[in-house]
């Protein structure tokens, strides 16, 4: 179809320009650009993709994002990400089930929610959204604007920082802070005093 469309006593309208309702990346694929509605099942490295869409169905990530952006705008994660920088999730439907990891300037806001595993990643902003995941050696871990913990956070080598209304009610091993409007209503424990030893037949805490 020319830009100026096809005209003919069978067309009612004009089209300009076509574009893909849902684009599919299997195998060993790698988008460099921004694609909406995208499903991806292979590998996507290096690239900066904009995965818009819904997480029930397109706008979904099941494979390996490494070395790159992405952005998973009211689209769920179910694949591996590592080794990026700028991973973020946003709106309510914006979900990451999957496991995240050596990543710096993650980011979840406007209600997005984790699920999934953030390990050795710095940077990590919870922005009126939700953790129910783990977060392991995370630094610059924040909770602000109307945001909770659920989760499990351990092996932070700097203080959680709650501000903004913000609630833990889930298992910090480390340290934290709250300002005057934020609360907590779970379990902070020391790392020294969390540590277990497991022998064959007893597990050992020392408390």
């Amino acid at each position: 179809q020319a830009e100026d469309g096809i005209r003919d006593h069978c067309v009612t309208g004009v089209q300009t320009c076509a574009l893909p309702i849902l684009a599919m990346f299997a195998g060993q694929s790698m988008n460099r650009g921004i694609s909406t509605n995208a499903i991806y099942s292979g590998t996507i490295n290096r690239g900066e993709c904009m995965i818009s869409g819904s997480w029930l169905a397109a706008g979904a990530n099941r494979g390996a994002c490494s070395r790159g952006t992405f952005t998973f705008d009211q689209s769920h994660n179910l694949g591996t990400i590592s080794d990026s920088t700028g991973v973020k999730f946003i709106q309510p439907n914006a979900r990451n089930t999957g496991p995240i990891q050596n990543s710096t300037d993650c980011l979840f806001a406007s209600g997005a929610t984790n699920r999934g595993t953030l390990n050795n990643c710095s940077g990590v902003i919870f922005q009126q959204s939700v953790n129910r995941g783990t977060l392991l050696n995370c630094t610059n871990l924040s909770f602000t604007n109307n945001s909770m913990n659920y989760g499990v956070i351990s092996g932070s080598v700097s203080p959680i920082a709650f501000s903004n209304n913000s609630i833990n009610y889930g298992t910090i091993a480390g340290s934290a802070t709250f300002d005057n409007t934020s609360t907590n209503l779970g379990t902070i424990r020391s790392e020294e005093h969390t540590s277990e030893l497991q022998s064959h037949s007893d597990l050992v805490c020392r408390l």
